[in-house]
């Protein structure tokens, strides 16, 4: 596996971000698939730096986009993606785990939760790697994975 670094999203990076969401099967796995939409979230997340974003580099090169939404209640969503060529590395694991421990010890929370497609088996596989516990499905058109405080030693 590559070594990951996780970095503060810039403005120069959002045409790299856009090349790598372009790609369809990349595309079809975010909860927004709408390049519109993602165009005007990347937009404004970057130019605002809200929530918390940061890139995923390996050979310091961008390869995709992690997040933390902002807390609410000493808890925040996770979000990620990787560009096609990068996934099944082991980088998606890596990332999460750096931004996890980012959030429980940095930005003091107390629990971590993610939404993901039941058909993305990949993410899912991610998210139970790092401790994340299924917790509900939610009318099979998602799964409700959460990590908090008390399991967060993985």
């Amino acid at each position: 596996m590559k070594k990951v670094i996780l970095r503060n999203a810039r403005i120069i990076d959002f045409p790299r971000l856009m090349f790598l969401r372009q790609d369809k099967e990349v595309s079809e796995n975010l909860e927004h698939s709408s390049f519109v939409y993602f165009l005007l979230e990347i937009w404004k997340i970057i130019t605002f730096n809200r929530p918390i974003r940061k890139v995923i580099l390996a050979n310091n090169q961008i390869i995709g986009i992690i997040n933390l939404t902002k807390p609410k209640n000493h808890s925040s969503e996770i979000g990620y993606f990787l560009g096609k060529n990068y996934q099944g590395k082991g980088i998606a694991t890596e990332s999460v785990k750096q931004m996890v421990q980012f959030g429980f010890y940095k930005l003091k929370l107390n629990k971590i939760y993610a939404y993901c497609d039941p058909k993305n088996i990949a993410s899912q596989k991610v998210l139970l790697k790092n401790g994340f516990i299924k917790k509900k499905n939610i009318g099979g058109k998602k799964f409700y994975f959460e990590k908090s405080i008390k399991n967060k030693v993985k």
